[in-house]
């Protein structure tokens, strides 16, 4: 217990010194990835790892500013968003950040589909350069060469680059010849709206001084190959990949092995587009570590109608009594983002159900419900949208008897949905966003 209190206050300390000097948050952490492909996942997903959250709590870093009265709808903006997508040729696009729960583009991508069906819209949204989950993901079909170094902020370490939006940055490696490092994406066949690619977008960071003239990219499509050259000084830049619709694109790397880049967008002009944003083994706290200056650039490229947050699994603990400090980090976080997100409006989502074996008795475990208290405190303080998926999904007991009930809709952890579950509440998500509590889009025909 001494340790763990040492350790939080030591990066309390170091987190409120960062903003007092007006250095970038994420410009601190950083976990080294690996650098080549990897066996494919099984089919029940990949293999999930936890990681604790005690040396993360934030506690007083962050000002918060709440609401001065109580918001009738903490959602307007984005109803707002889905009714223009409606009546007019606009997109309206959520970025959907959350823990293993949605990795491989789980519930993210019911959630997609449905509400592409509705109101229209192609693609799957940002796709990293290297995934964990590049063989489980059914809505693209990804891969990418060796010679990628990933750099991820959930580990503490000091790196020379911003973060992007989904918590990581890639570099090609010095050792291979240009062009031998390479991502590649298809379409496939899984939803009418991931068949082909109507645009694609390259985000990458500022380029290294004096190597201005010497990066450049390689794109082929479909219609055939073109060379692009890399240009800008932002700290997040973007570059149109294709001209028309193509089925398939690979992007091969001429460039300064101290270039970051983030990963490609796939979107249309017009519709819905979900980004599916996940961290394995995250609380969320790591979303204070992304950049403002980064996350604005995001924003003026994307226009977030809606930020959602679902995490909480890796804060289950039977013996945790309190998650007060967890609320008070929560709220920090939300105001991370609203503060260099604008135009945002914020959704939590909960926790699920999760069981553990306590005195040999296998049962919802009971720091759930605490949990998911402390997230509605958050977000009700803060004025944002609260859906209790925990609740919405059956409540207590509920991941056991989906383990267990033919055909299942959990793994044997009793912690994750597996894709058929992940279906069911990517639908309890629609639900809500439909009107369901909050009245957040206006009723679809």
């Amino acid at each position: 217990m001494t340790g763990n209190r040492l350790a939080e206050g030591f990066w309390v300390l170091v987190l409120a010194s960062l903003i007092a000097s007006g250095l970038n948050l994420a410009g601190n952490f950083v976990g080294e990835g690996f650098a080549s492909p990897q066996p494919e996942a099984s089919a029940e997903g990949p293999t999930l790892v936890h990681a604790p959250d005690s040396a993360l709590v934030l506690r007083d870093t962050l000002p918060i500013v709440k609401p001065d009265t109580q918001v009738a709808d903490p959602l307007a903006r984005f109803r707002a968003a889905c009714m223009r997508t409606r009546e007019g040729n606009d997109q309206v696009r959520i970025a959907y950040f959350g823990d293993s729960m949605i990795e491989g583009d789980l519930l993210t991508e019911t959630l997609r589909s449905l509400l592409q069906n509705k109101l229209g819209g192609t693609g799957v949204g940002f796709v990293p350069i290297v995934s964990q989950t590049y063989g489980f993901r059914r809505t693209v079909y990804h891969r990418f060469s060796e010679g990628w170094n990933t750099i991820q902020a959930l580990q503490p370490r000091t790196v020379p680059h911003a973060f992007g939006i989904s918590g990581e940055y890639f570099l090609a490696t010095r050792a291979h010849a240009p062009g031998a490092v390479w991502v590649m994406y298809k379409g496939v066949s899984a939803q009418p709206q991931t068949q082909q690619f109507e645009e694609a977008y390259l985000t990458y960071g500022r380029l290294p001084e004096g190597k201005s003239d010497s990066a450049r990219i390689i794109v082929t499509t479909d219609a055939g190959q073109d060379t692009l050259s890399l240009a800008g000084n932002q700290v997040i830049n973007r570059i149109r990949l294709i001209r028309k619709a193509t089925r398939q694109l690979k992007v091969a790397f001429d460039i300064p092995d101290q270039l970051p880049v983030y990963g490609v967008s796939f979107e249309s002009p017009a519709g819905v587009q979900v980004d599916n944003f996940p961290a394995r083994g995250a609380t969320g706290l790591q979303l204070v570590r992304l950049p403002g200056a980064a996350l604005e650039r995001y924003q003026q490229y994307h226009g977030y109608d809606l930020v959602i947050l679902h995490y909480g699994l890796n804060l289950v603990s039977a013996d945790r009594d309190s998650y007060d400090n967890y609320a008070r980090s929560l709220e920090q976080i939300i105001q991370h983002l609203r503060n260099h997100m604008p135009g945002a409006d914020i959704l939590v989502v909960s926790v699920s159900d999760k069981a553990s074996r306590i005195k040999g008795v296998l049962q919802t475990d009971p720091s759930v419900p605490r949990i998911v208290a402390a997230q509605q405190q958050a977000a009700q303080l803060m004025g944002c949208g609260f859906l209790n998926l925990y609740e919405q999904m059956g409540g207590e007991g509920t991941i056991i008897k989906w383990a267990s009930e033919k055909p299942t809709l959990a793994r044997s952890d009793y912690a994750h949905p597996n894709r058929a579950g992940a279906a069911v509440l990517g639908e309890l998500v629609y639900t809500y966003l439909q009107g369901n509590d909050s009245l957040v889009v206006p009723p679809l025909p």
